[in-house]
């Protein structure tokens, strides 16, 4: 695996980051200046004062036959964009709230409730706590309250862990099948 040309949007401040090759597993991304974390979104929210410095993208996927990563990392500096307007430090960004609609669930849907994402990318992943994947959704641009309906499938019983993540925010929430 390795890194691809990342996909700067000067008019929003979305950094989109790609990577080539791999395994298949699902892959992980961080940027240590603006995330808390790994998370399985590709998209970040560049601000103004950001985008004035460099930048050190790492993603990592989980080998397929031992519990290791392969790993990719690469500096980035940000496009300037003469004109465009990109967020700046002083505003505001809600709290990200995930609530699941019912637990233990019944059925085979997860219905959620997820509130402080408006206008930014917002994905969803289901896993088990064995780390297979479920289902996982991506909506293109959230609106201040979003409803998602997640399928389970027929194998899928027990602890679930449901990763929400933003470019700016992350939640993960445990509940029952």
């Amino acid at each position: 695996m390795q890194f691809a040309s990342p996909v700067f949007n000067c008019a929003t401040g979305q950094l989109t980051l790609r990577t080539t090759g791999g395994n298949g597993q699902p892959v992980e991304y961080q940027i240590p200046t603006l995330s808390q974390g790994w998370t399985t979104t590709n998209q970040f929210l560049i601000t103004a004062k950001q985008a004035k410095k460099g930048l050190k993208l790492n993603a990592r996927q989980r080998r397929g036959s031992d519990m290791g990563f392969d790993k990719a990392d690469l500096d980035y500096d940000v496009p300037s964009c003469p004109g465009a307007r990109m967020a700046t430090e002083t505003e505001p960004v809600s709290e990200l709230t995930v609530s699941v609609l019912g637990n233990p669930v019944e059925g085979k849907t997860v219905i959620v409730e997820i509130r402080g994402a408006e206008g930014f990318p917002l994905h969803m992943q289901l896993t088990d706590i064995t780390g297979r994947l479920i289902t996982e959704q991506t909506i293109e641009r959230a609106a201040s309250v979003e409803i998602p309906r997640l399928l389970l499938d027929d194998r899928t019983s027990g602890m679930l862990l449901l990763q929400v993540n933003t470019p700016l925010k992350s939640k993960s929430l445990f509940k029952n099948a």
